[in-house]
């Protein structure tokens, strides 16, 4: 029982660390070269949603998507980056 409590916990902290890991905008280059920014929103509680509302605000003008990227880790945690620019 013990070893099944310390993989869940194990399990979550993983989850959070990946969770948090872009919850910020950073500074980033593009793909077609330019500068522009990036935001994840992973993890169980992260949608797309979450990272516009995170684009938005870094952005009062607006900002216009250049790339999205999703891909799951073990088929249970999404993980999403969405790539921006301000406009």
């Amino acid at each position: 029982m013990k070893k099944y409590k310390n993989f869940i916990v194990t399990l979550f902290s993983i989850v959070f660390l990946i969770s948090c890991k872009t919850m910020t905008p950073k500074q980033t280059t593009l793909s077609d070269g330019s500068i522009g920014l990036t935001v994840g929103c992973s993890g169980i509680g992260g949608s797309w949603s979450t990272c516009y509302e995170k684009a938005n605000k870094s952005c009062p003008s607006g900002f216009e998507i250049k790339e999205k990227e999703q891909y799951m880790i073990d088929n249970d945690l999404p993980i999403r980056n969405l790539m921006y620019r301000c406009k």
